[in-house]
């Protein structure tokens, strides 16, 4: 059997695309809540306290969004603190993480026929990623992927010609009067949330940045748009480090870079080695030293399993996506990609 990729759609208002929502997806939202909630060494009571402490941050900063989360609880008839520590990815920003093996990752290539390209793998578990096609009453039609039953973005395209992309990267510990703590965790999870905005309010990728920028959140977030404009945002916290591509490839993992690692430092943070990350990165620009920045080579490198091409493609890849900003396009390969193969699709 050939792997599928899901996709569903959602439109209306946010109260409407909630409610669709957890129509469309009942039975995967348990089973990925049961799964992750209690799986992940954490009791469910916990989570739900967790996410009390941040419910009305999002609520401030993001209340579209807090009405899908509400809504979608409604329809489930589940407990709404429940339904927004698991929209709110509580368990994850509680556990303790090391450098991943394996990770997100975004590559931006300047393919010289078929314009900017933003692409990359999501790397995570269990399989209950999707594509939701999503034409808001108000605001940007947009196509972003996400975990069943969440209203956040992990990667994404919108009908302006706005790629998105988030890499998950953990900046160490500090030491304070002996206890170790670790640096960012509470900011995790609203990286999603600022993807989501992003798609479905701006057109540009220098006003995403800018307002990722001004955000606490913790990872690496990448914007492309048609224009050709590919910037980085890193996030740690309140520090934050912008990289704008001055070449025709740029690379966003899960490490930091220079400018913030020394702000890190100054905090006191270790850093955790990113190992993985930078072989990432070296087999990158490996390839693009050798060949052309195009989208067939993007494909190739992210759907390979050879080593010395960075290994993108594993059985832990839930999905692959390539934003062609320039054609409307938006390239996604589901679980197992390289077996799964890519399917076009467009805001029409």
């Amino acid at each position: 059997m050939k792997p599928m990729t899901v996709k569903i759609m959602l439109k209306g208002s946010p109260e409407e695309i909630g409610r669709q929502r957890a129509k469309e997806l009942r039975s995967s939202i348990l089973f990925s809540m049961q799964h992750l909630m209690i799986g992940h060494g954490r009791e469910t009571a916990q989570c739900v306290a967790w996410g009390r402490k941040w419910k009305a941050d999002v609520a401030k900063k993001f209340p579209v969004l807090m009405a899908e989360i509400e809504a979608e609880s409604g329809e489930l008839g589940l407990d709404g603190d429940l339904v927004f520590a698991y929209n709110y990815r509580s368990w994850n920003a509680m556990t303790r993480h090391s450098s991943h093996p394996l990770a997100c990752y975004n590559i931006f290539f300047l393919d010289r026929v078929r314009g900017p390209l933003l692409g990359g793998v999501v790397e995570d578990g269990p399989p209950f990623y999707l594509v939701e096609e999503i034409r808001p009453e108000k605001g940007i039609a947009h196509f972003s992927v996400t975990l069943a039953g969440t209203c956040w973005t992990v990667r994404g395209f919108n009908a302006e010609g706005l790629a998105v992309g988030q890499v998950s990267a953990f900046p160490g510990d500090y030491c304070r009067e002996g206890a170790i703590y670790r640096w960012g965790t509470e900011d995790y999870s609203r990286g999603y949330y600022i993807l989501r905005t992003a798609l479905q309010t701006m057109a540009t990728a220098r006003e995403a940045a800018a307002f990722c920028a001004k955000h606490d959140a913790l990872g690496t977030f990448m914007f492309v748009d048609k224009k050709g404009e590919a910037i980085v945002v890193e996030k740690a916290g309140r520090l934050t480090a912008v990289r704008t591509c001055k070449k025709d490839v740029m690379v966003s993992g899960g490490h930091y870079c220079e400018d913030l690692v020394r702000e890190l430092l100054k905090e006191g943070v270790v850093p955790l080695p990113p190992a993985a990350s930078l072989v990432r990165q070296r087999a990158v620009f490996r390839m693009t030293a050798k060949q052309k920045p195009t989208l067939s080579l993007m494909k190739r490198i992210l759907t390979s399993h050879r080593e010395e091409e960075g290994t993108f493609c594993s059985d832990g890849n839930q999905m692959i996506t390539i934003g062609v900003p320039a054609e409307g396009k938006f390239l996604v390969a589901g679980y197992i990609p390289c077996k799964s193969g890519f399917t076009e699709y467009t805001l029409k």
